[in-house]
Protein backbone atom coordinates (compact mmCIF):
# COMPACT_ATOMS: atom_id res chain seq x y z
CA UNK A 1 0.00 0.00 0.00
CA UNK A 2 2.68 2.49 1.01
CA UNK A 3 4.80 1.90 -2.10
CA UNK A 4 1.72 2.38 -4.28
CA UNK A 5 1.07 5.71 -2.55
CA UNK A 6 4.67 6.78 -3.13
CA UNK A 7 4.58 5.77 -6.77
CA UNK A 8 1.33 7.67 -7.28
CA UNK A 9 2.85 10.72 -5.56
CA UNK A 10 5.86 10.58 -7.91
CA UNK A 11 3.59 10.08 -10.91
CA UNK A 12 1.47 13.10 -9.97
CA UNK A 13 4.46 15.33 -9.24
CA UNK A 14 7.20 14.19 -11.55
CA UNK A 15 6.92 11.46 -14.12
CA UNK A 16 3.32 11.68 -15.27
CA UNK A 17 0.98 10.87 -16.86
CA UNK A 18 -1.64 12.92 -15.07
CA UNK A 19 -4.07 11.01 -12.87
CA UNK A 20 -7.75 11.84 -13.03
CA UNK A 21 -9.66 10.88 -9.92
CA UNK A 22 -12.81 8.96 -10.60
CA UNK A 23 -14.53 5.95 -9.08
CA UNK A 24 -12.27 3.43 -10.87
CA UNK A 25 -8.95 5.21 -10.35
CA UNK A 26 -6.18 4.21 -7.90
CA UNK A 27 -7.53 6.80 -5.49
CA UNK A 28 -11.23 7.46 -5.66
CA UNK A 29 -12.86 10.86 -5.36
CA UNK A 30 -13.89 9.95 -1.79
CA UNK A 31 -10.34 9.07 -0.74
CA UNK A 32 -9.04 12.27 -2.33
CA UNK A 33 -11.59 14.25 -0.30
CA UNK A 34 -10.43 12.55 2.93
CA UNK A 35 -6.78 13.27 2.06
CA UNK A 36 -7.58 16.92 1.55
CA UNK A 37 -8.69 17.09 5.21
CA UNK A 38 -5.15 16.26 6.45
CA UNK A 39 -3.14 19.21 7.80
CA UNK A 40 -0.32 19.22 5.27
CA UNK A 41 1.58 22.12 6.82
CA UNK A 42 1.75 20.50 10.25
CA UNK A 43 2.92 17.17 8.86
CA UNK A 44 5.31 18.17 6.07
CA UNK A 45 6.84 21.54 6.90
CA UNK A 46 10.00 21.00 8.95
CA UNK A 47 12.79 23.11 10.39
CA UNK A 48 11.13 26.28 9.11
CA UNK A 49 11.08 25.06 5.51
CA UNK A 50 7.84 25.16 3.55
CA UNK A 51 6.65 22.72 0.93
CA UNK A 52 6.54 23.84 -2.67
CA UNK A 53 3.21 25.26 -3.75
CA UNK A 54 3.44 23.13 -6.90
CA UNK A 55 3.21 19.80 -5.08
CA UNK A 56 0.07 17.86 -5.97
CA UNK A 57 -1.66 15.84 -3.27
CA UNK A 58 1.16 15.82 -0.67
CA UNK A 59 -1.17 13.84 1.58
CA UNK A 60 -0.10 10.73 -0.32
CA UNK A 61 3.40 11.27 1.02
CA UNK A 62 2.15 11.80 4.58
CA UNK A 63 0.21 8.51 4.63
CA UNK A 64 3.02 6.57 2.92
CA UNK A 65 5.59 7.87 5.43
CA UNK A 66 3.40 6.85 8.37
CA UNK A 67 2.83 3.32 7.05
CA UNK A 68 6.51 2.87 6.24
CA UNK A 69 7.64 4.22 9.61
CA UNK A 70 5.54 1.57 11.34
CA UNK A 71 6.89 -1.30 9.24
CA UNK A 72 10.52 -0.18 9.04
CA UNK A 73 10.82 -0.60 12.81
CA UNK A 74 11.12 -4.38 12.53
CA UNK A 75 14.90 -4.75 12.08
CA UNK A 76 15.09 -8.50 12.75
CA UNK A 77 13.07 -9.27 9.64
CA UNK A 78 14.60 -8.64 6.20
CA UNK A 79 11.27 -7.34 4.87
CA UNK A 80 11.53 -4.69 7.60
CA UNK A 81 14.71 -3.50 5.93
CA UNK A 82 12.96 -3.29 2.59
CA UNK A 83 10.28 -1.21 4.28
CA UNK A 84 13.11 0.84 5.77
CA UNK A 85 14.57 1.38 2.31
CA UNK A 86 11.20 2.58 1.03
CA UNK A 87 10.91 4.76 4.14
CA UNK A 88 14.24 6.38 3.21
CA UNK A 89 12.88 6.99 -0.29
CA UNK A 90 9.74 8.58 1.18
CA UNK A 91 11.81 10.79 3.48
CA UNK A 92 14.03 11.85 0.59
CA UNK A 93 10.97 12.70 -1.50
CA UNK A 94 9.74 14.70 1.48
CA UNK A 95 13.09 16.52 1.54
CA UNK A 96 12.87 17.28 -2.16
CA UNK A 97 9.52 19.09 -1.82
CA UNK A 98 10.84 21.41 0.91
CA UNK A 99 12.41 24.75 0.05
CA UNK A 100 15.59 23.94 2.05
CA UNK A 101 17.64 21.08 3.47
CA UNK A 102 16.08 19.75 6.68
CA UNK A 103 18.41 18.45 9.38
CA UNK A 104 15.45 16.60 10.90
CA UNK A 105 14.95 14.59 7.73
CA UNK A 106 18.70 14.09 7.30
CA UNK A 107 18.87 12.66 10.82
CA UNK A 108 15.91 10.35 10.24
CA UNK A 109 17.43 9.10 7.00
CA UNK A 110 20.79 8.57 8.71
CA UNK A 111 19.24 6.45 11.47
CA UNK A 112 17.49 4.12 9.03
CA UNK A 113 20.51 3.98 6.70
CA UNK A 114 22.74 2.84 9.57
CA UNK A 115 20.40 -0.02 10.44
CA UNK A 116 20.08 -1.20 6.86
CA UNK A 117 23.77 -0.70 5.99
CA UNK A 118 24.82 -3.09 8.75
CA UNK A 119 22.67 -5.76 7.09
CA UNK A 120 24.18 -5.12 3.66
CA UNK A 121 27.70 -5.27 5.11
CA UNK A 122 26.95 -8.83 6.32
CA UNK A 123 24.93 -9.84 3.25
CA UNK A 124 26.80 -11.83 0.61
CA UNK A 125 23.82 -12.27 -1.69
CA UNK A 126 22.44 -10.11 -4.47
CA UNK A 127 25.16 -7.79 -5.80
CA UNK A 128 22.69 -5.87 -7.96
CA UNK A 129 20.65 -5.02 -4.88
CA UNK A 130 23.80 -3.92 -3.02
CA UNK A 131 24.82 -1.75 -5.96
CA UNK A 132 21.42 -0.08 -6.16
CA UNK A 133 21.43 0.51 -2.40
CA UNK A 134 24.88 2.09 -2.44
CA UNK A 135 24.08 4.27 -5.47
CA UNK A 136 20.88 5.59 -3.86
CA UNK A 137 22.64 6.29 -0.57
CA UNK A 138 25.45 8.06 -2.41
CA UNK A 139 22.90 10.33 -4.09
CA UNK A 140 21.42 11.21 -0.69
CA UNK A 141 24.85 11.94 0.77
CA UNK A 142 25.63 14.22 -2.16
CA UNK A 143 22.35 16.08 -1.66
CA UNK A 144 23.43 16.90 1.90
CA UNK A 145 26.98 17.81 0.75
CA UNK A 146 28.55 14.81 2.50
CA UNK A 147 31.15 14.08 -0.17
CA UNK A 148 33.22 11.67 1.94
CA UNK A 149 30.26 9.38 2.70
CA UNK A 150 29.13 9.61 -0.93
CA UNK A 151 32.55 8.42 -2.11
CA UNK A 152 32.48 5.53 0.38
CA UNK A 153 29.03 4.48 -0.88
CA UNK A 154 30.18 4.74 -4.50
CA UNK A 155 33.24 2.62 -3.72
CA UNK A 156 30.96 -0.05 -2.22
CA UNK A 157 28.75 0.16 -5.32
CA UNK A 158 31.86 -0.38 -7.42
CA UNK A 159 32.91 -3.40 -5.36
CA UNK A 160 29.54 -5.06 -5.73
CA UNK A 161 29.11 -4.25 -9.43
CA UNK A 162 32.65 -4.54 -10.73
CA UNK A 163 32.52 -0.93 -12.00
CA UNK A 164 34.43 2.18 -10.98
CA UNK A 165 32.47 5.30 -10.07
CA UNK A 166 33.88 8.79 -9.63
CA UNK A 167 32.67 12.05 -8.21
CA UNK A 168 34.06 15.35 -9.35
CA UNK A 169 33.33 19.01 -8.89
CA UNK A 170 34.16 19.75 -12.51
CA UNK A 171 32.36 18.75 -15.64
CA UNK A 172 34.37 16.56 -17.93
CA UNK A 173 33.48 13.97 -20.51
CA UNK A 174 34.04 10.65 -18.72
CA UNK A 175 33.37 11.58 -15.10
CA UNK A 176 30.37 9.45 -14.14
CA UNK A 177 31.10 5.79 -14.70
CA UNK A 178 33.96 3.76 -16.05
CA UNK A 179 33.48 0.07 -16.65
Amino acid sequence: MSTKLLRLFVQLNSTGPAVHFSEGSPISVTTKAVFEELDVKAKLELDGFEISSHVALPQLLIVAEEFLKIHSGKPKVWIGHLHGWWYIRALFLHQKILDGRSLTIAGSIGTVVAAIQSQFDRFDGDNELKTLWCAEISDIHLYYYDIVSAKVALAKAGESSGAQFYTTGKERLNNSCKM
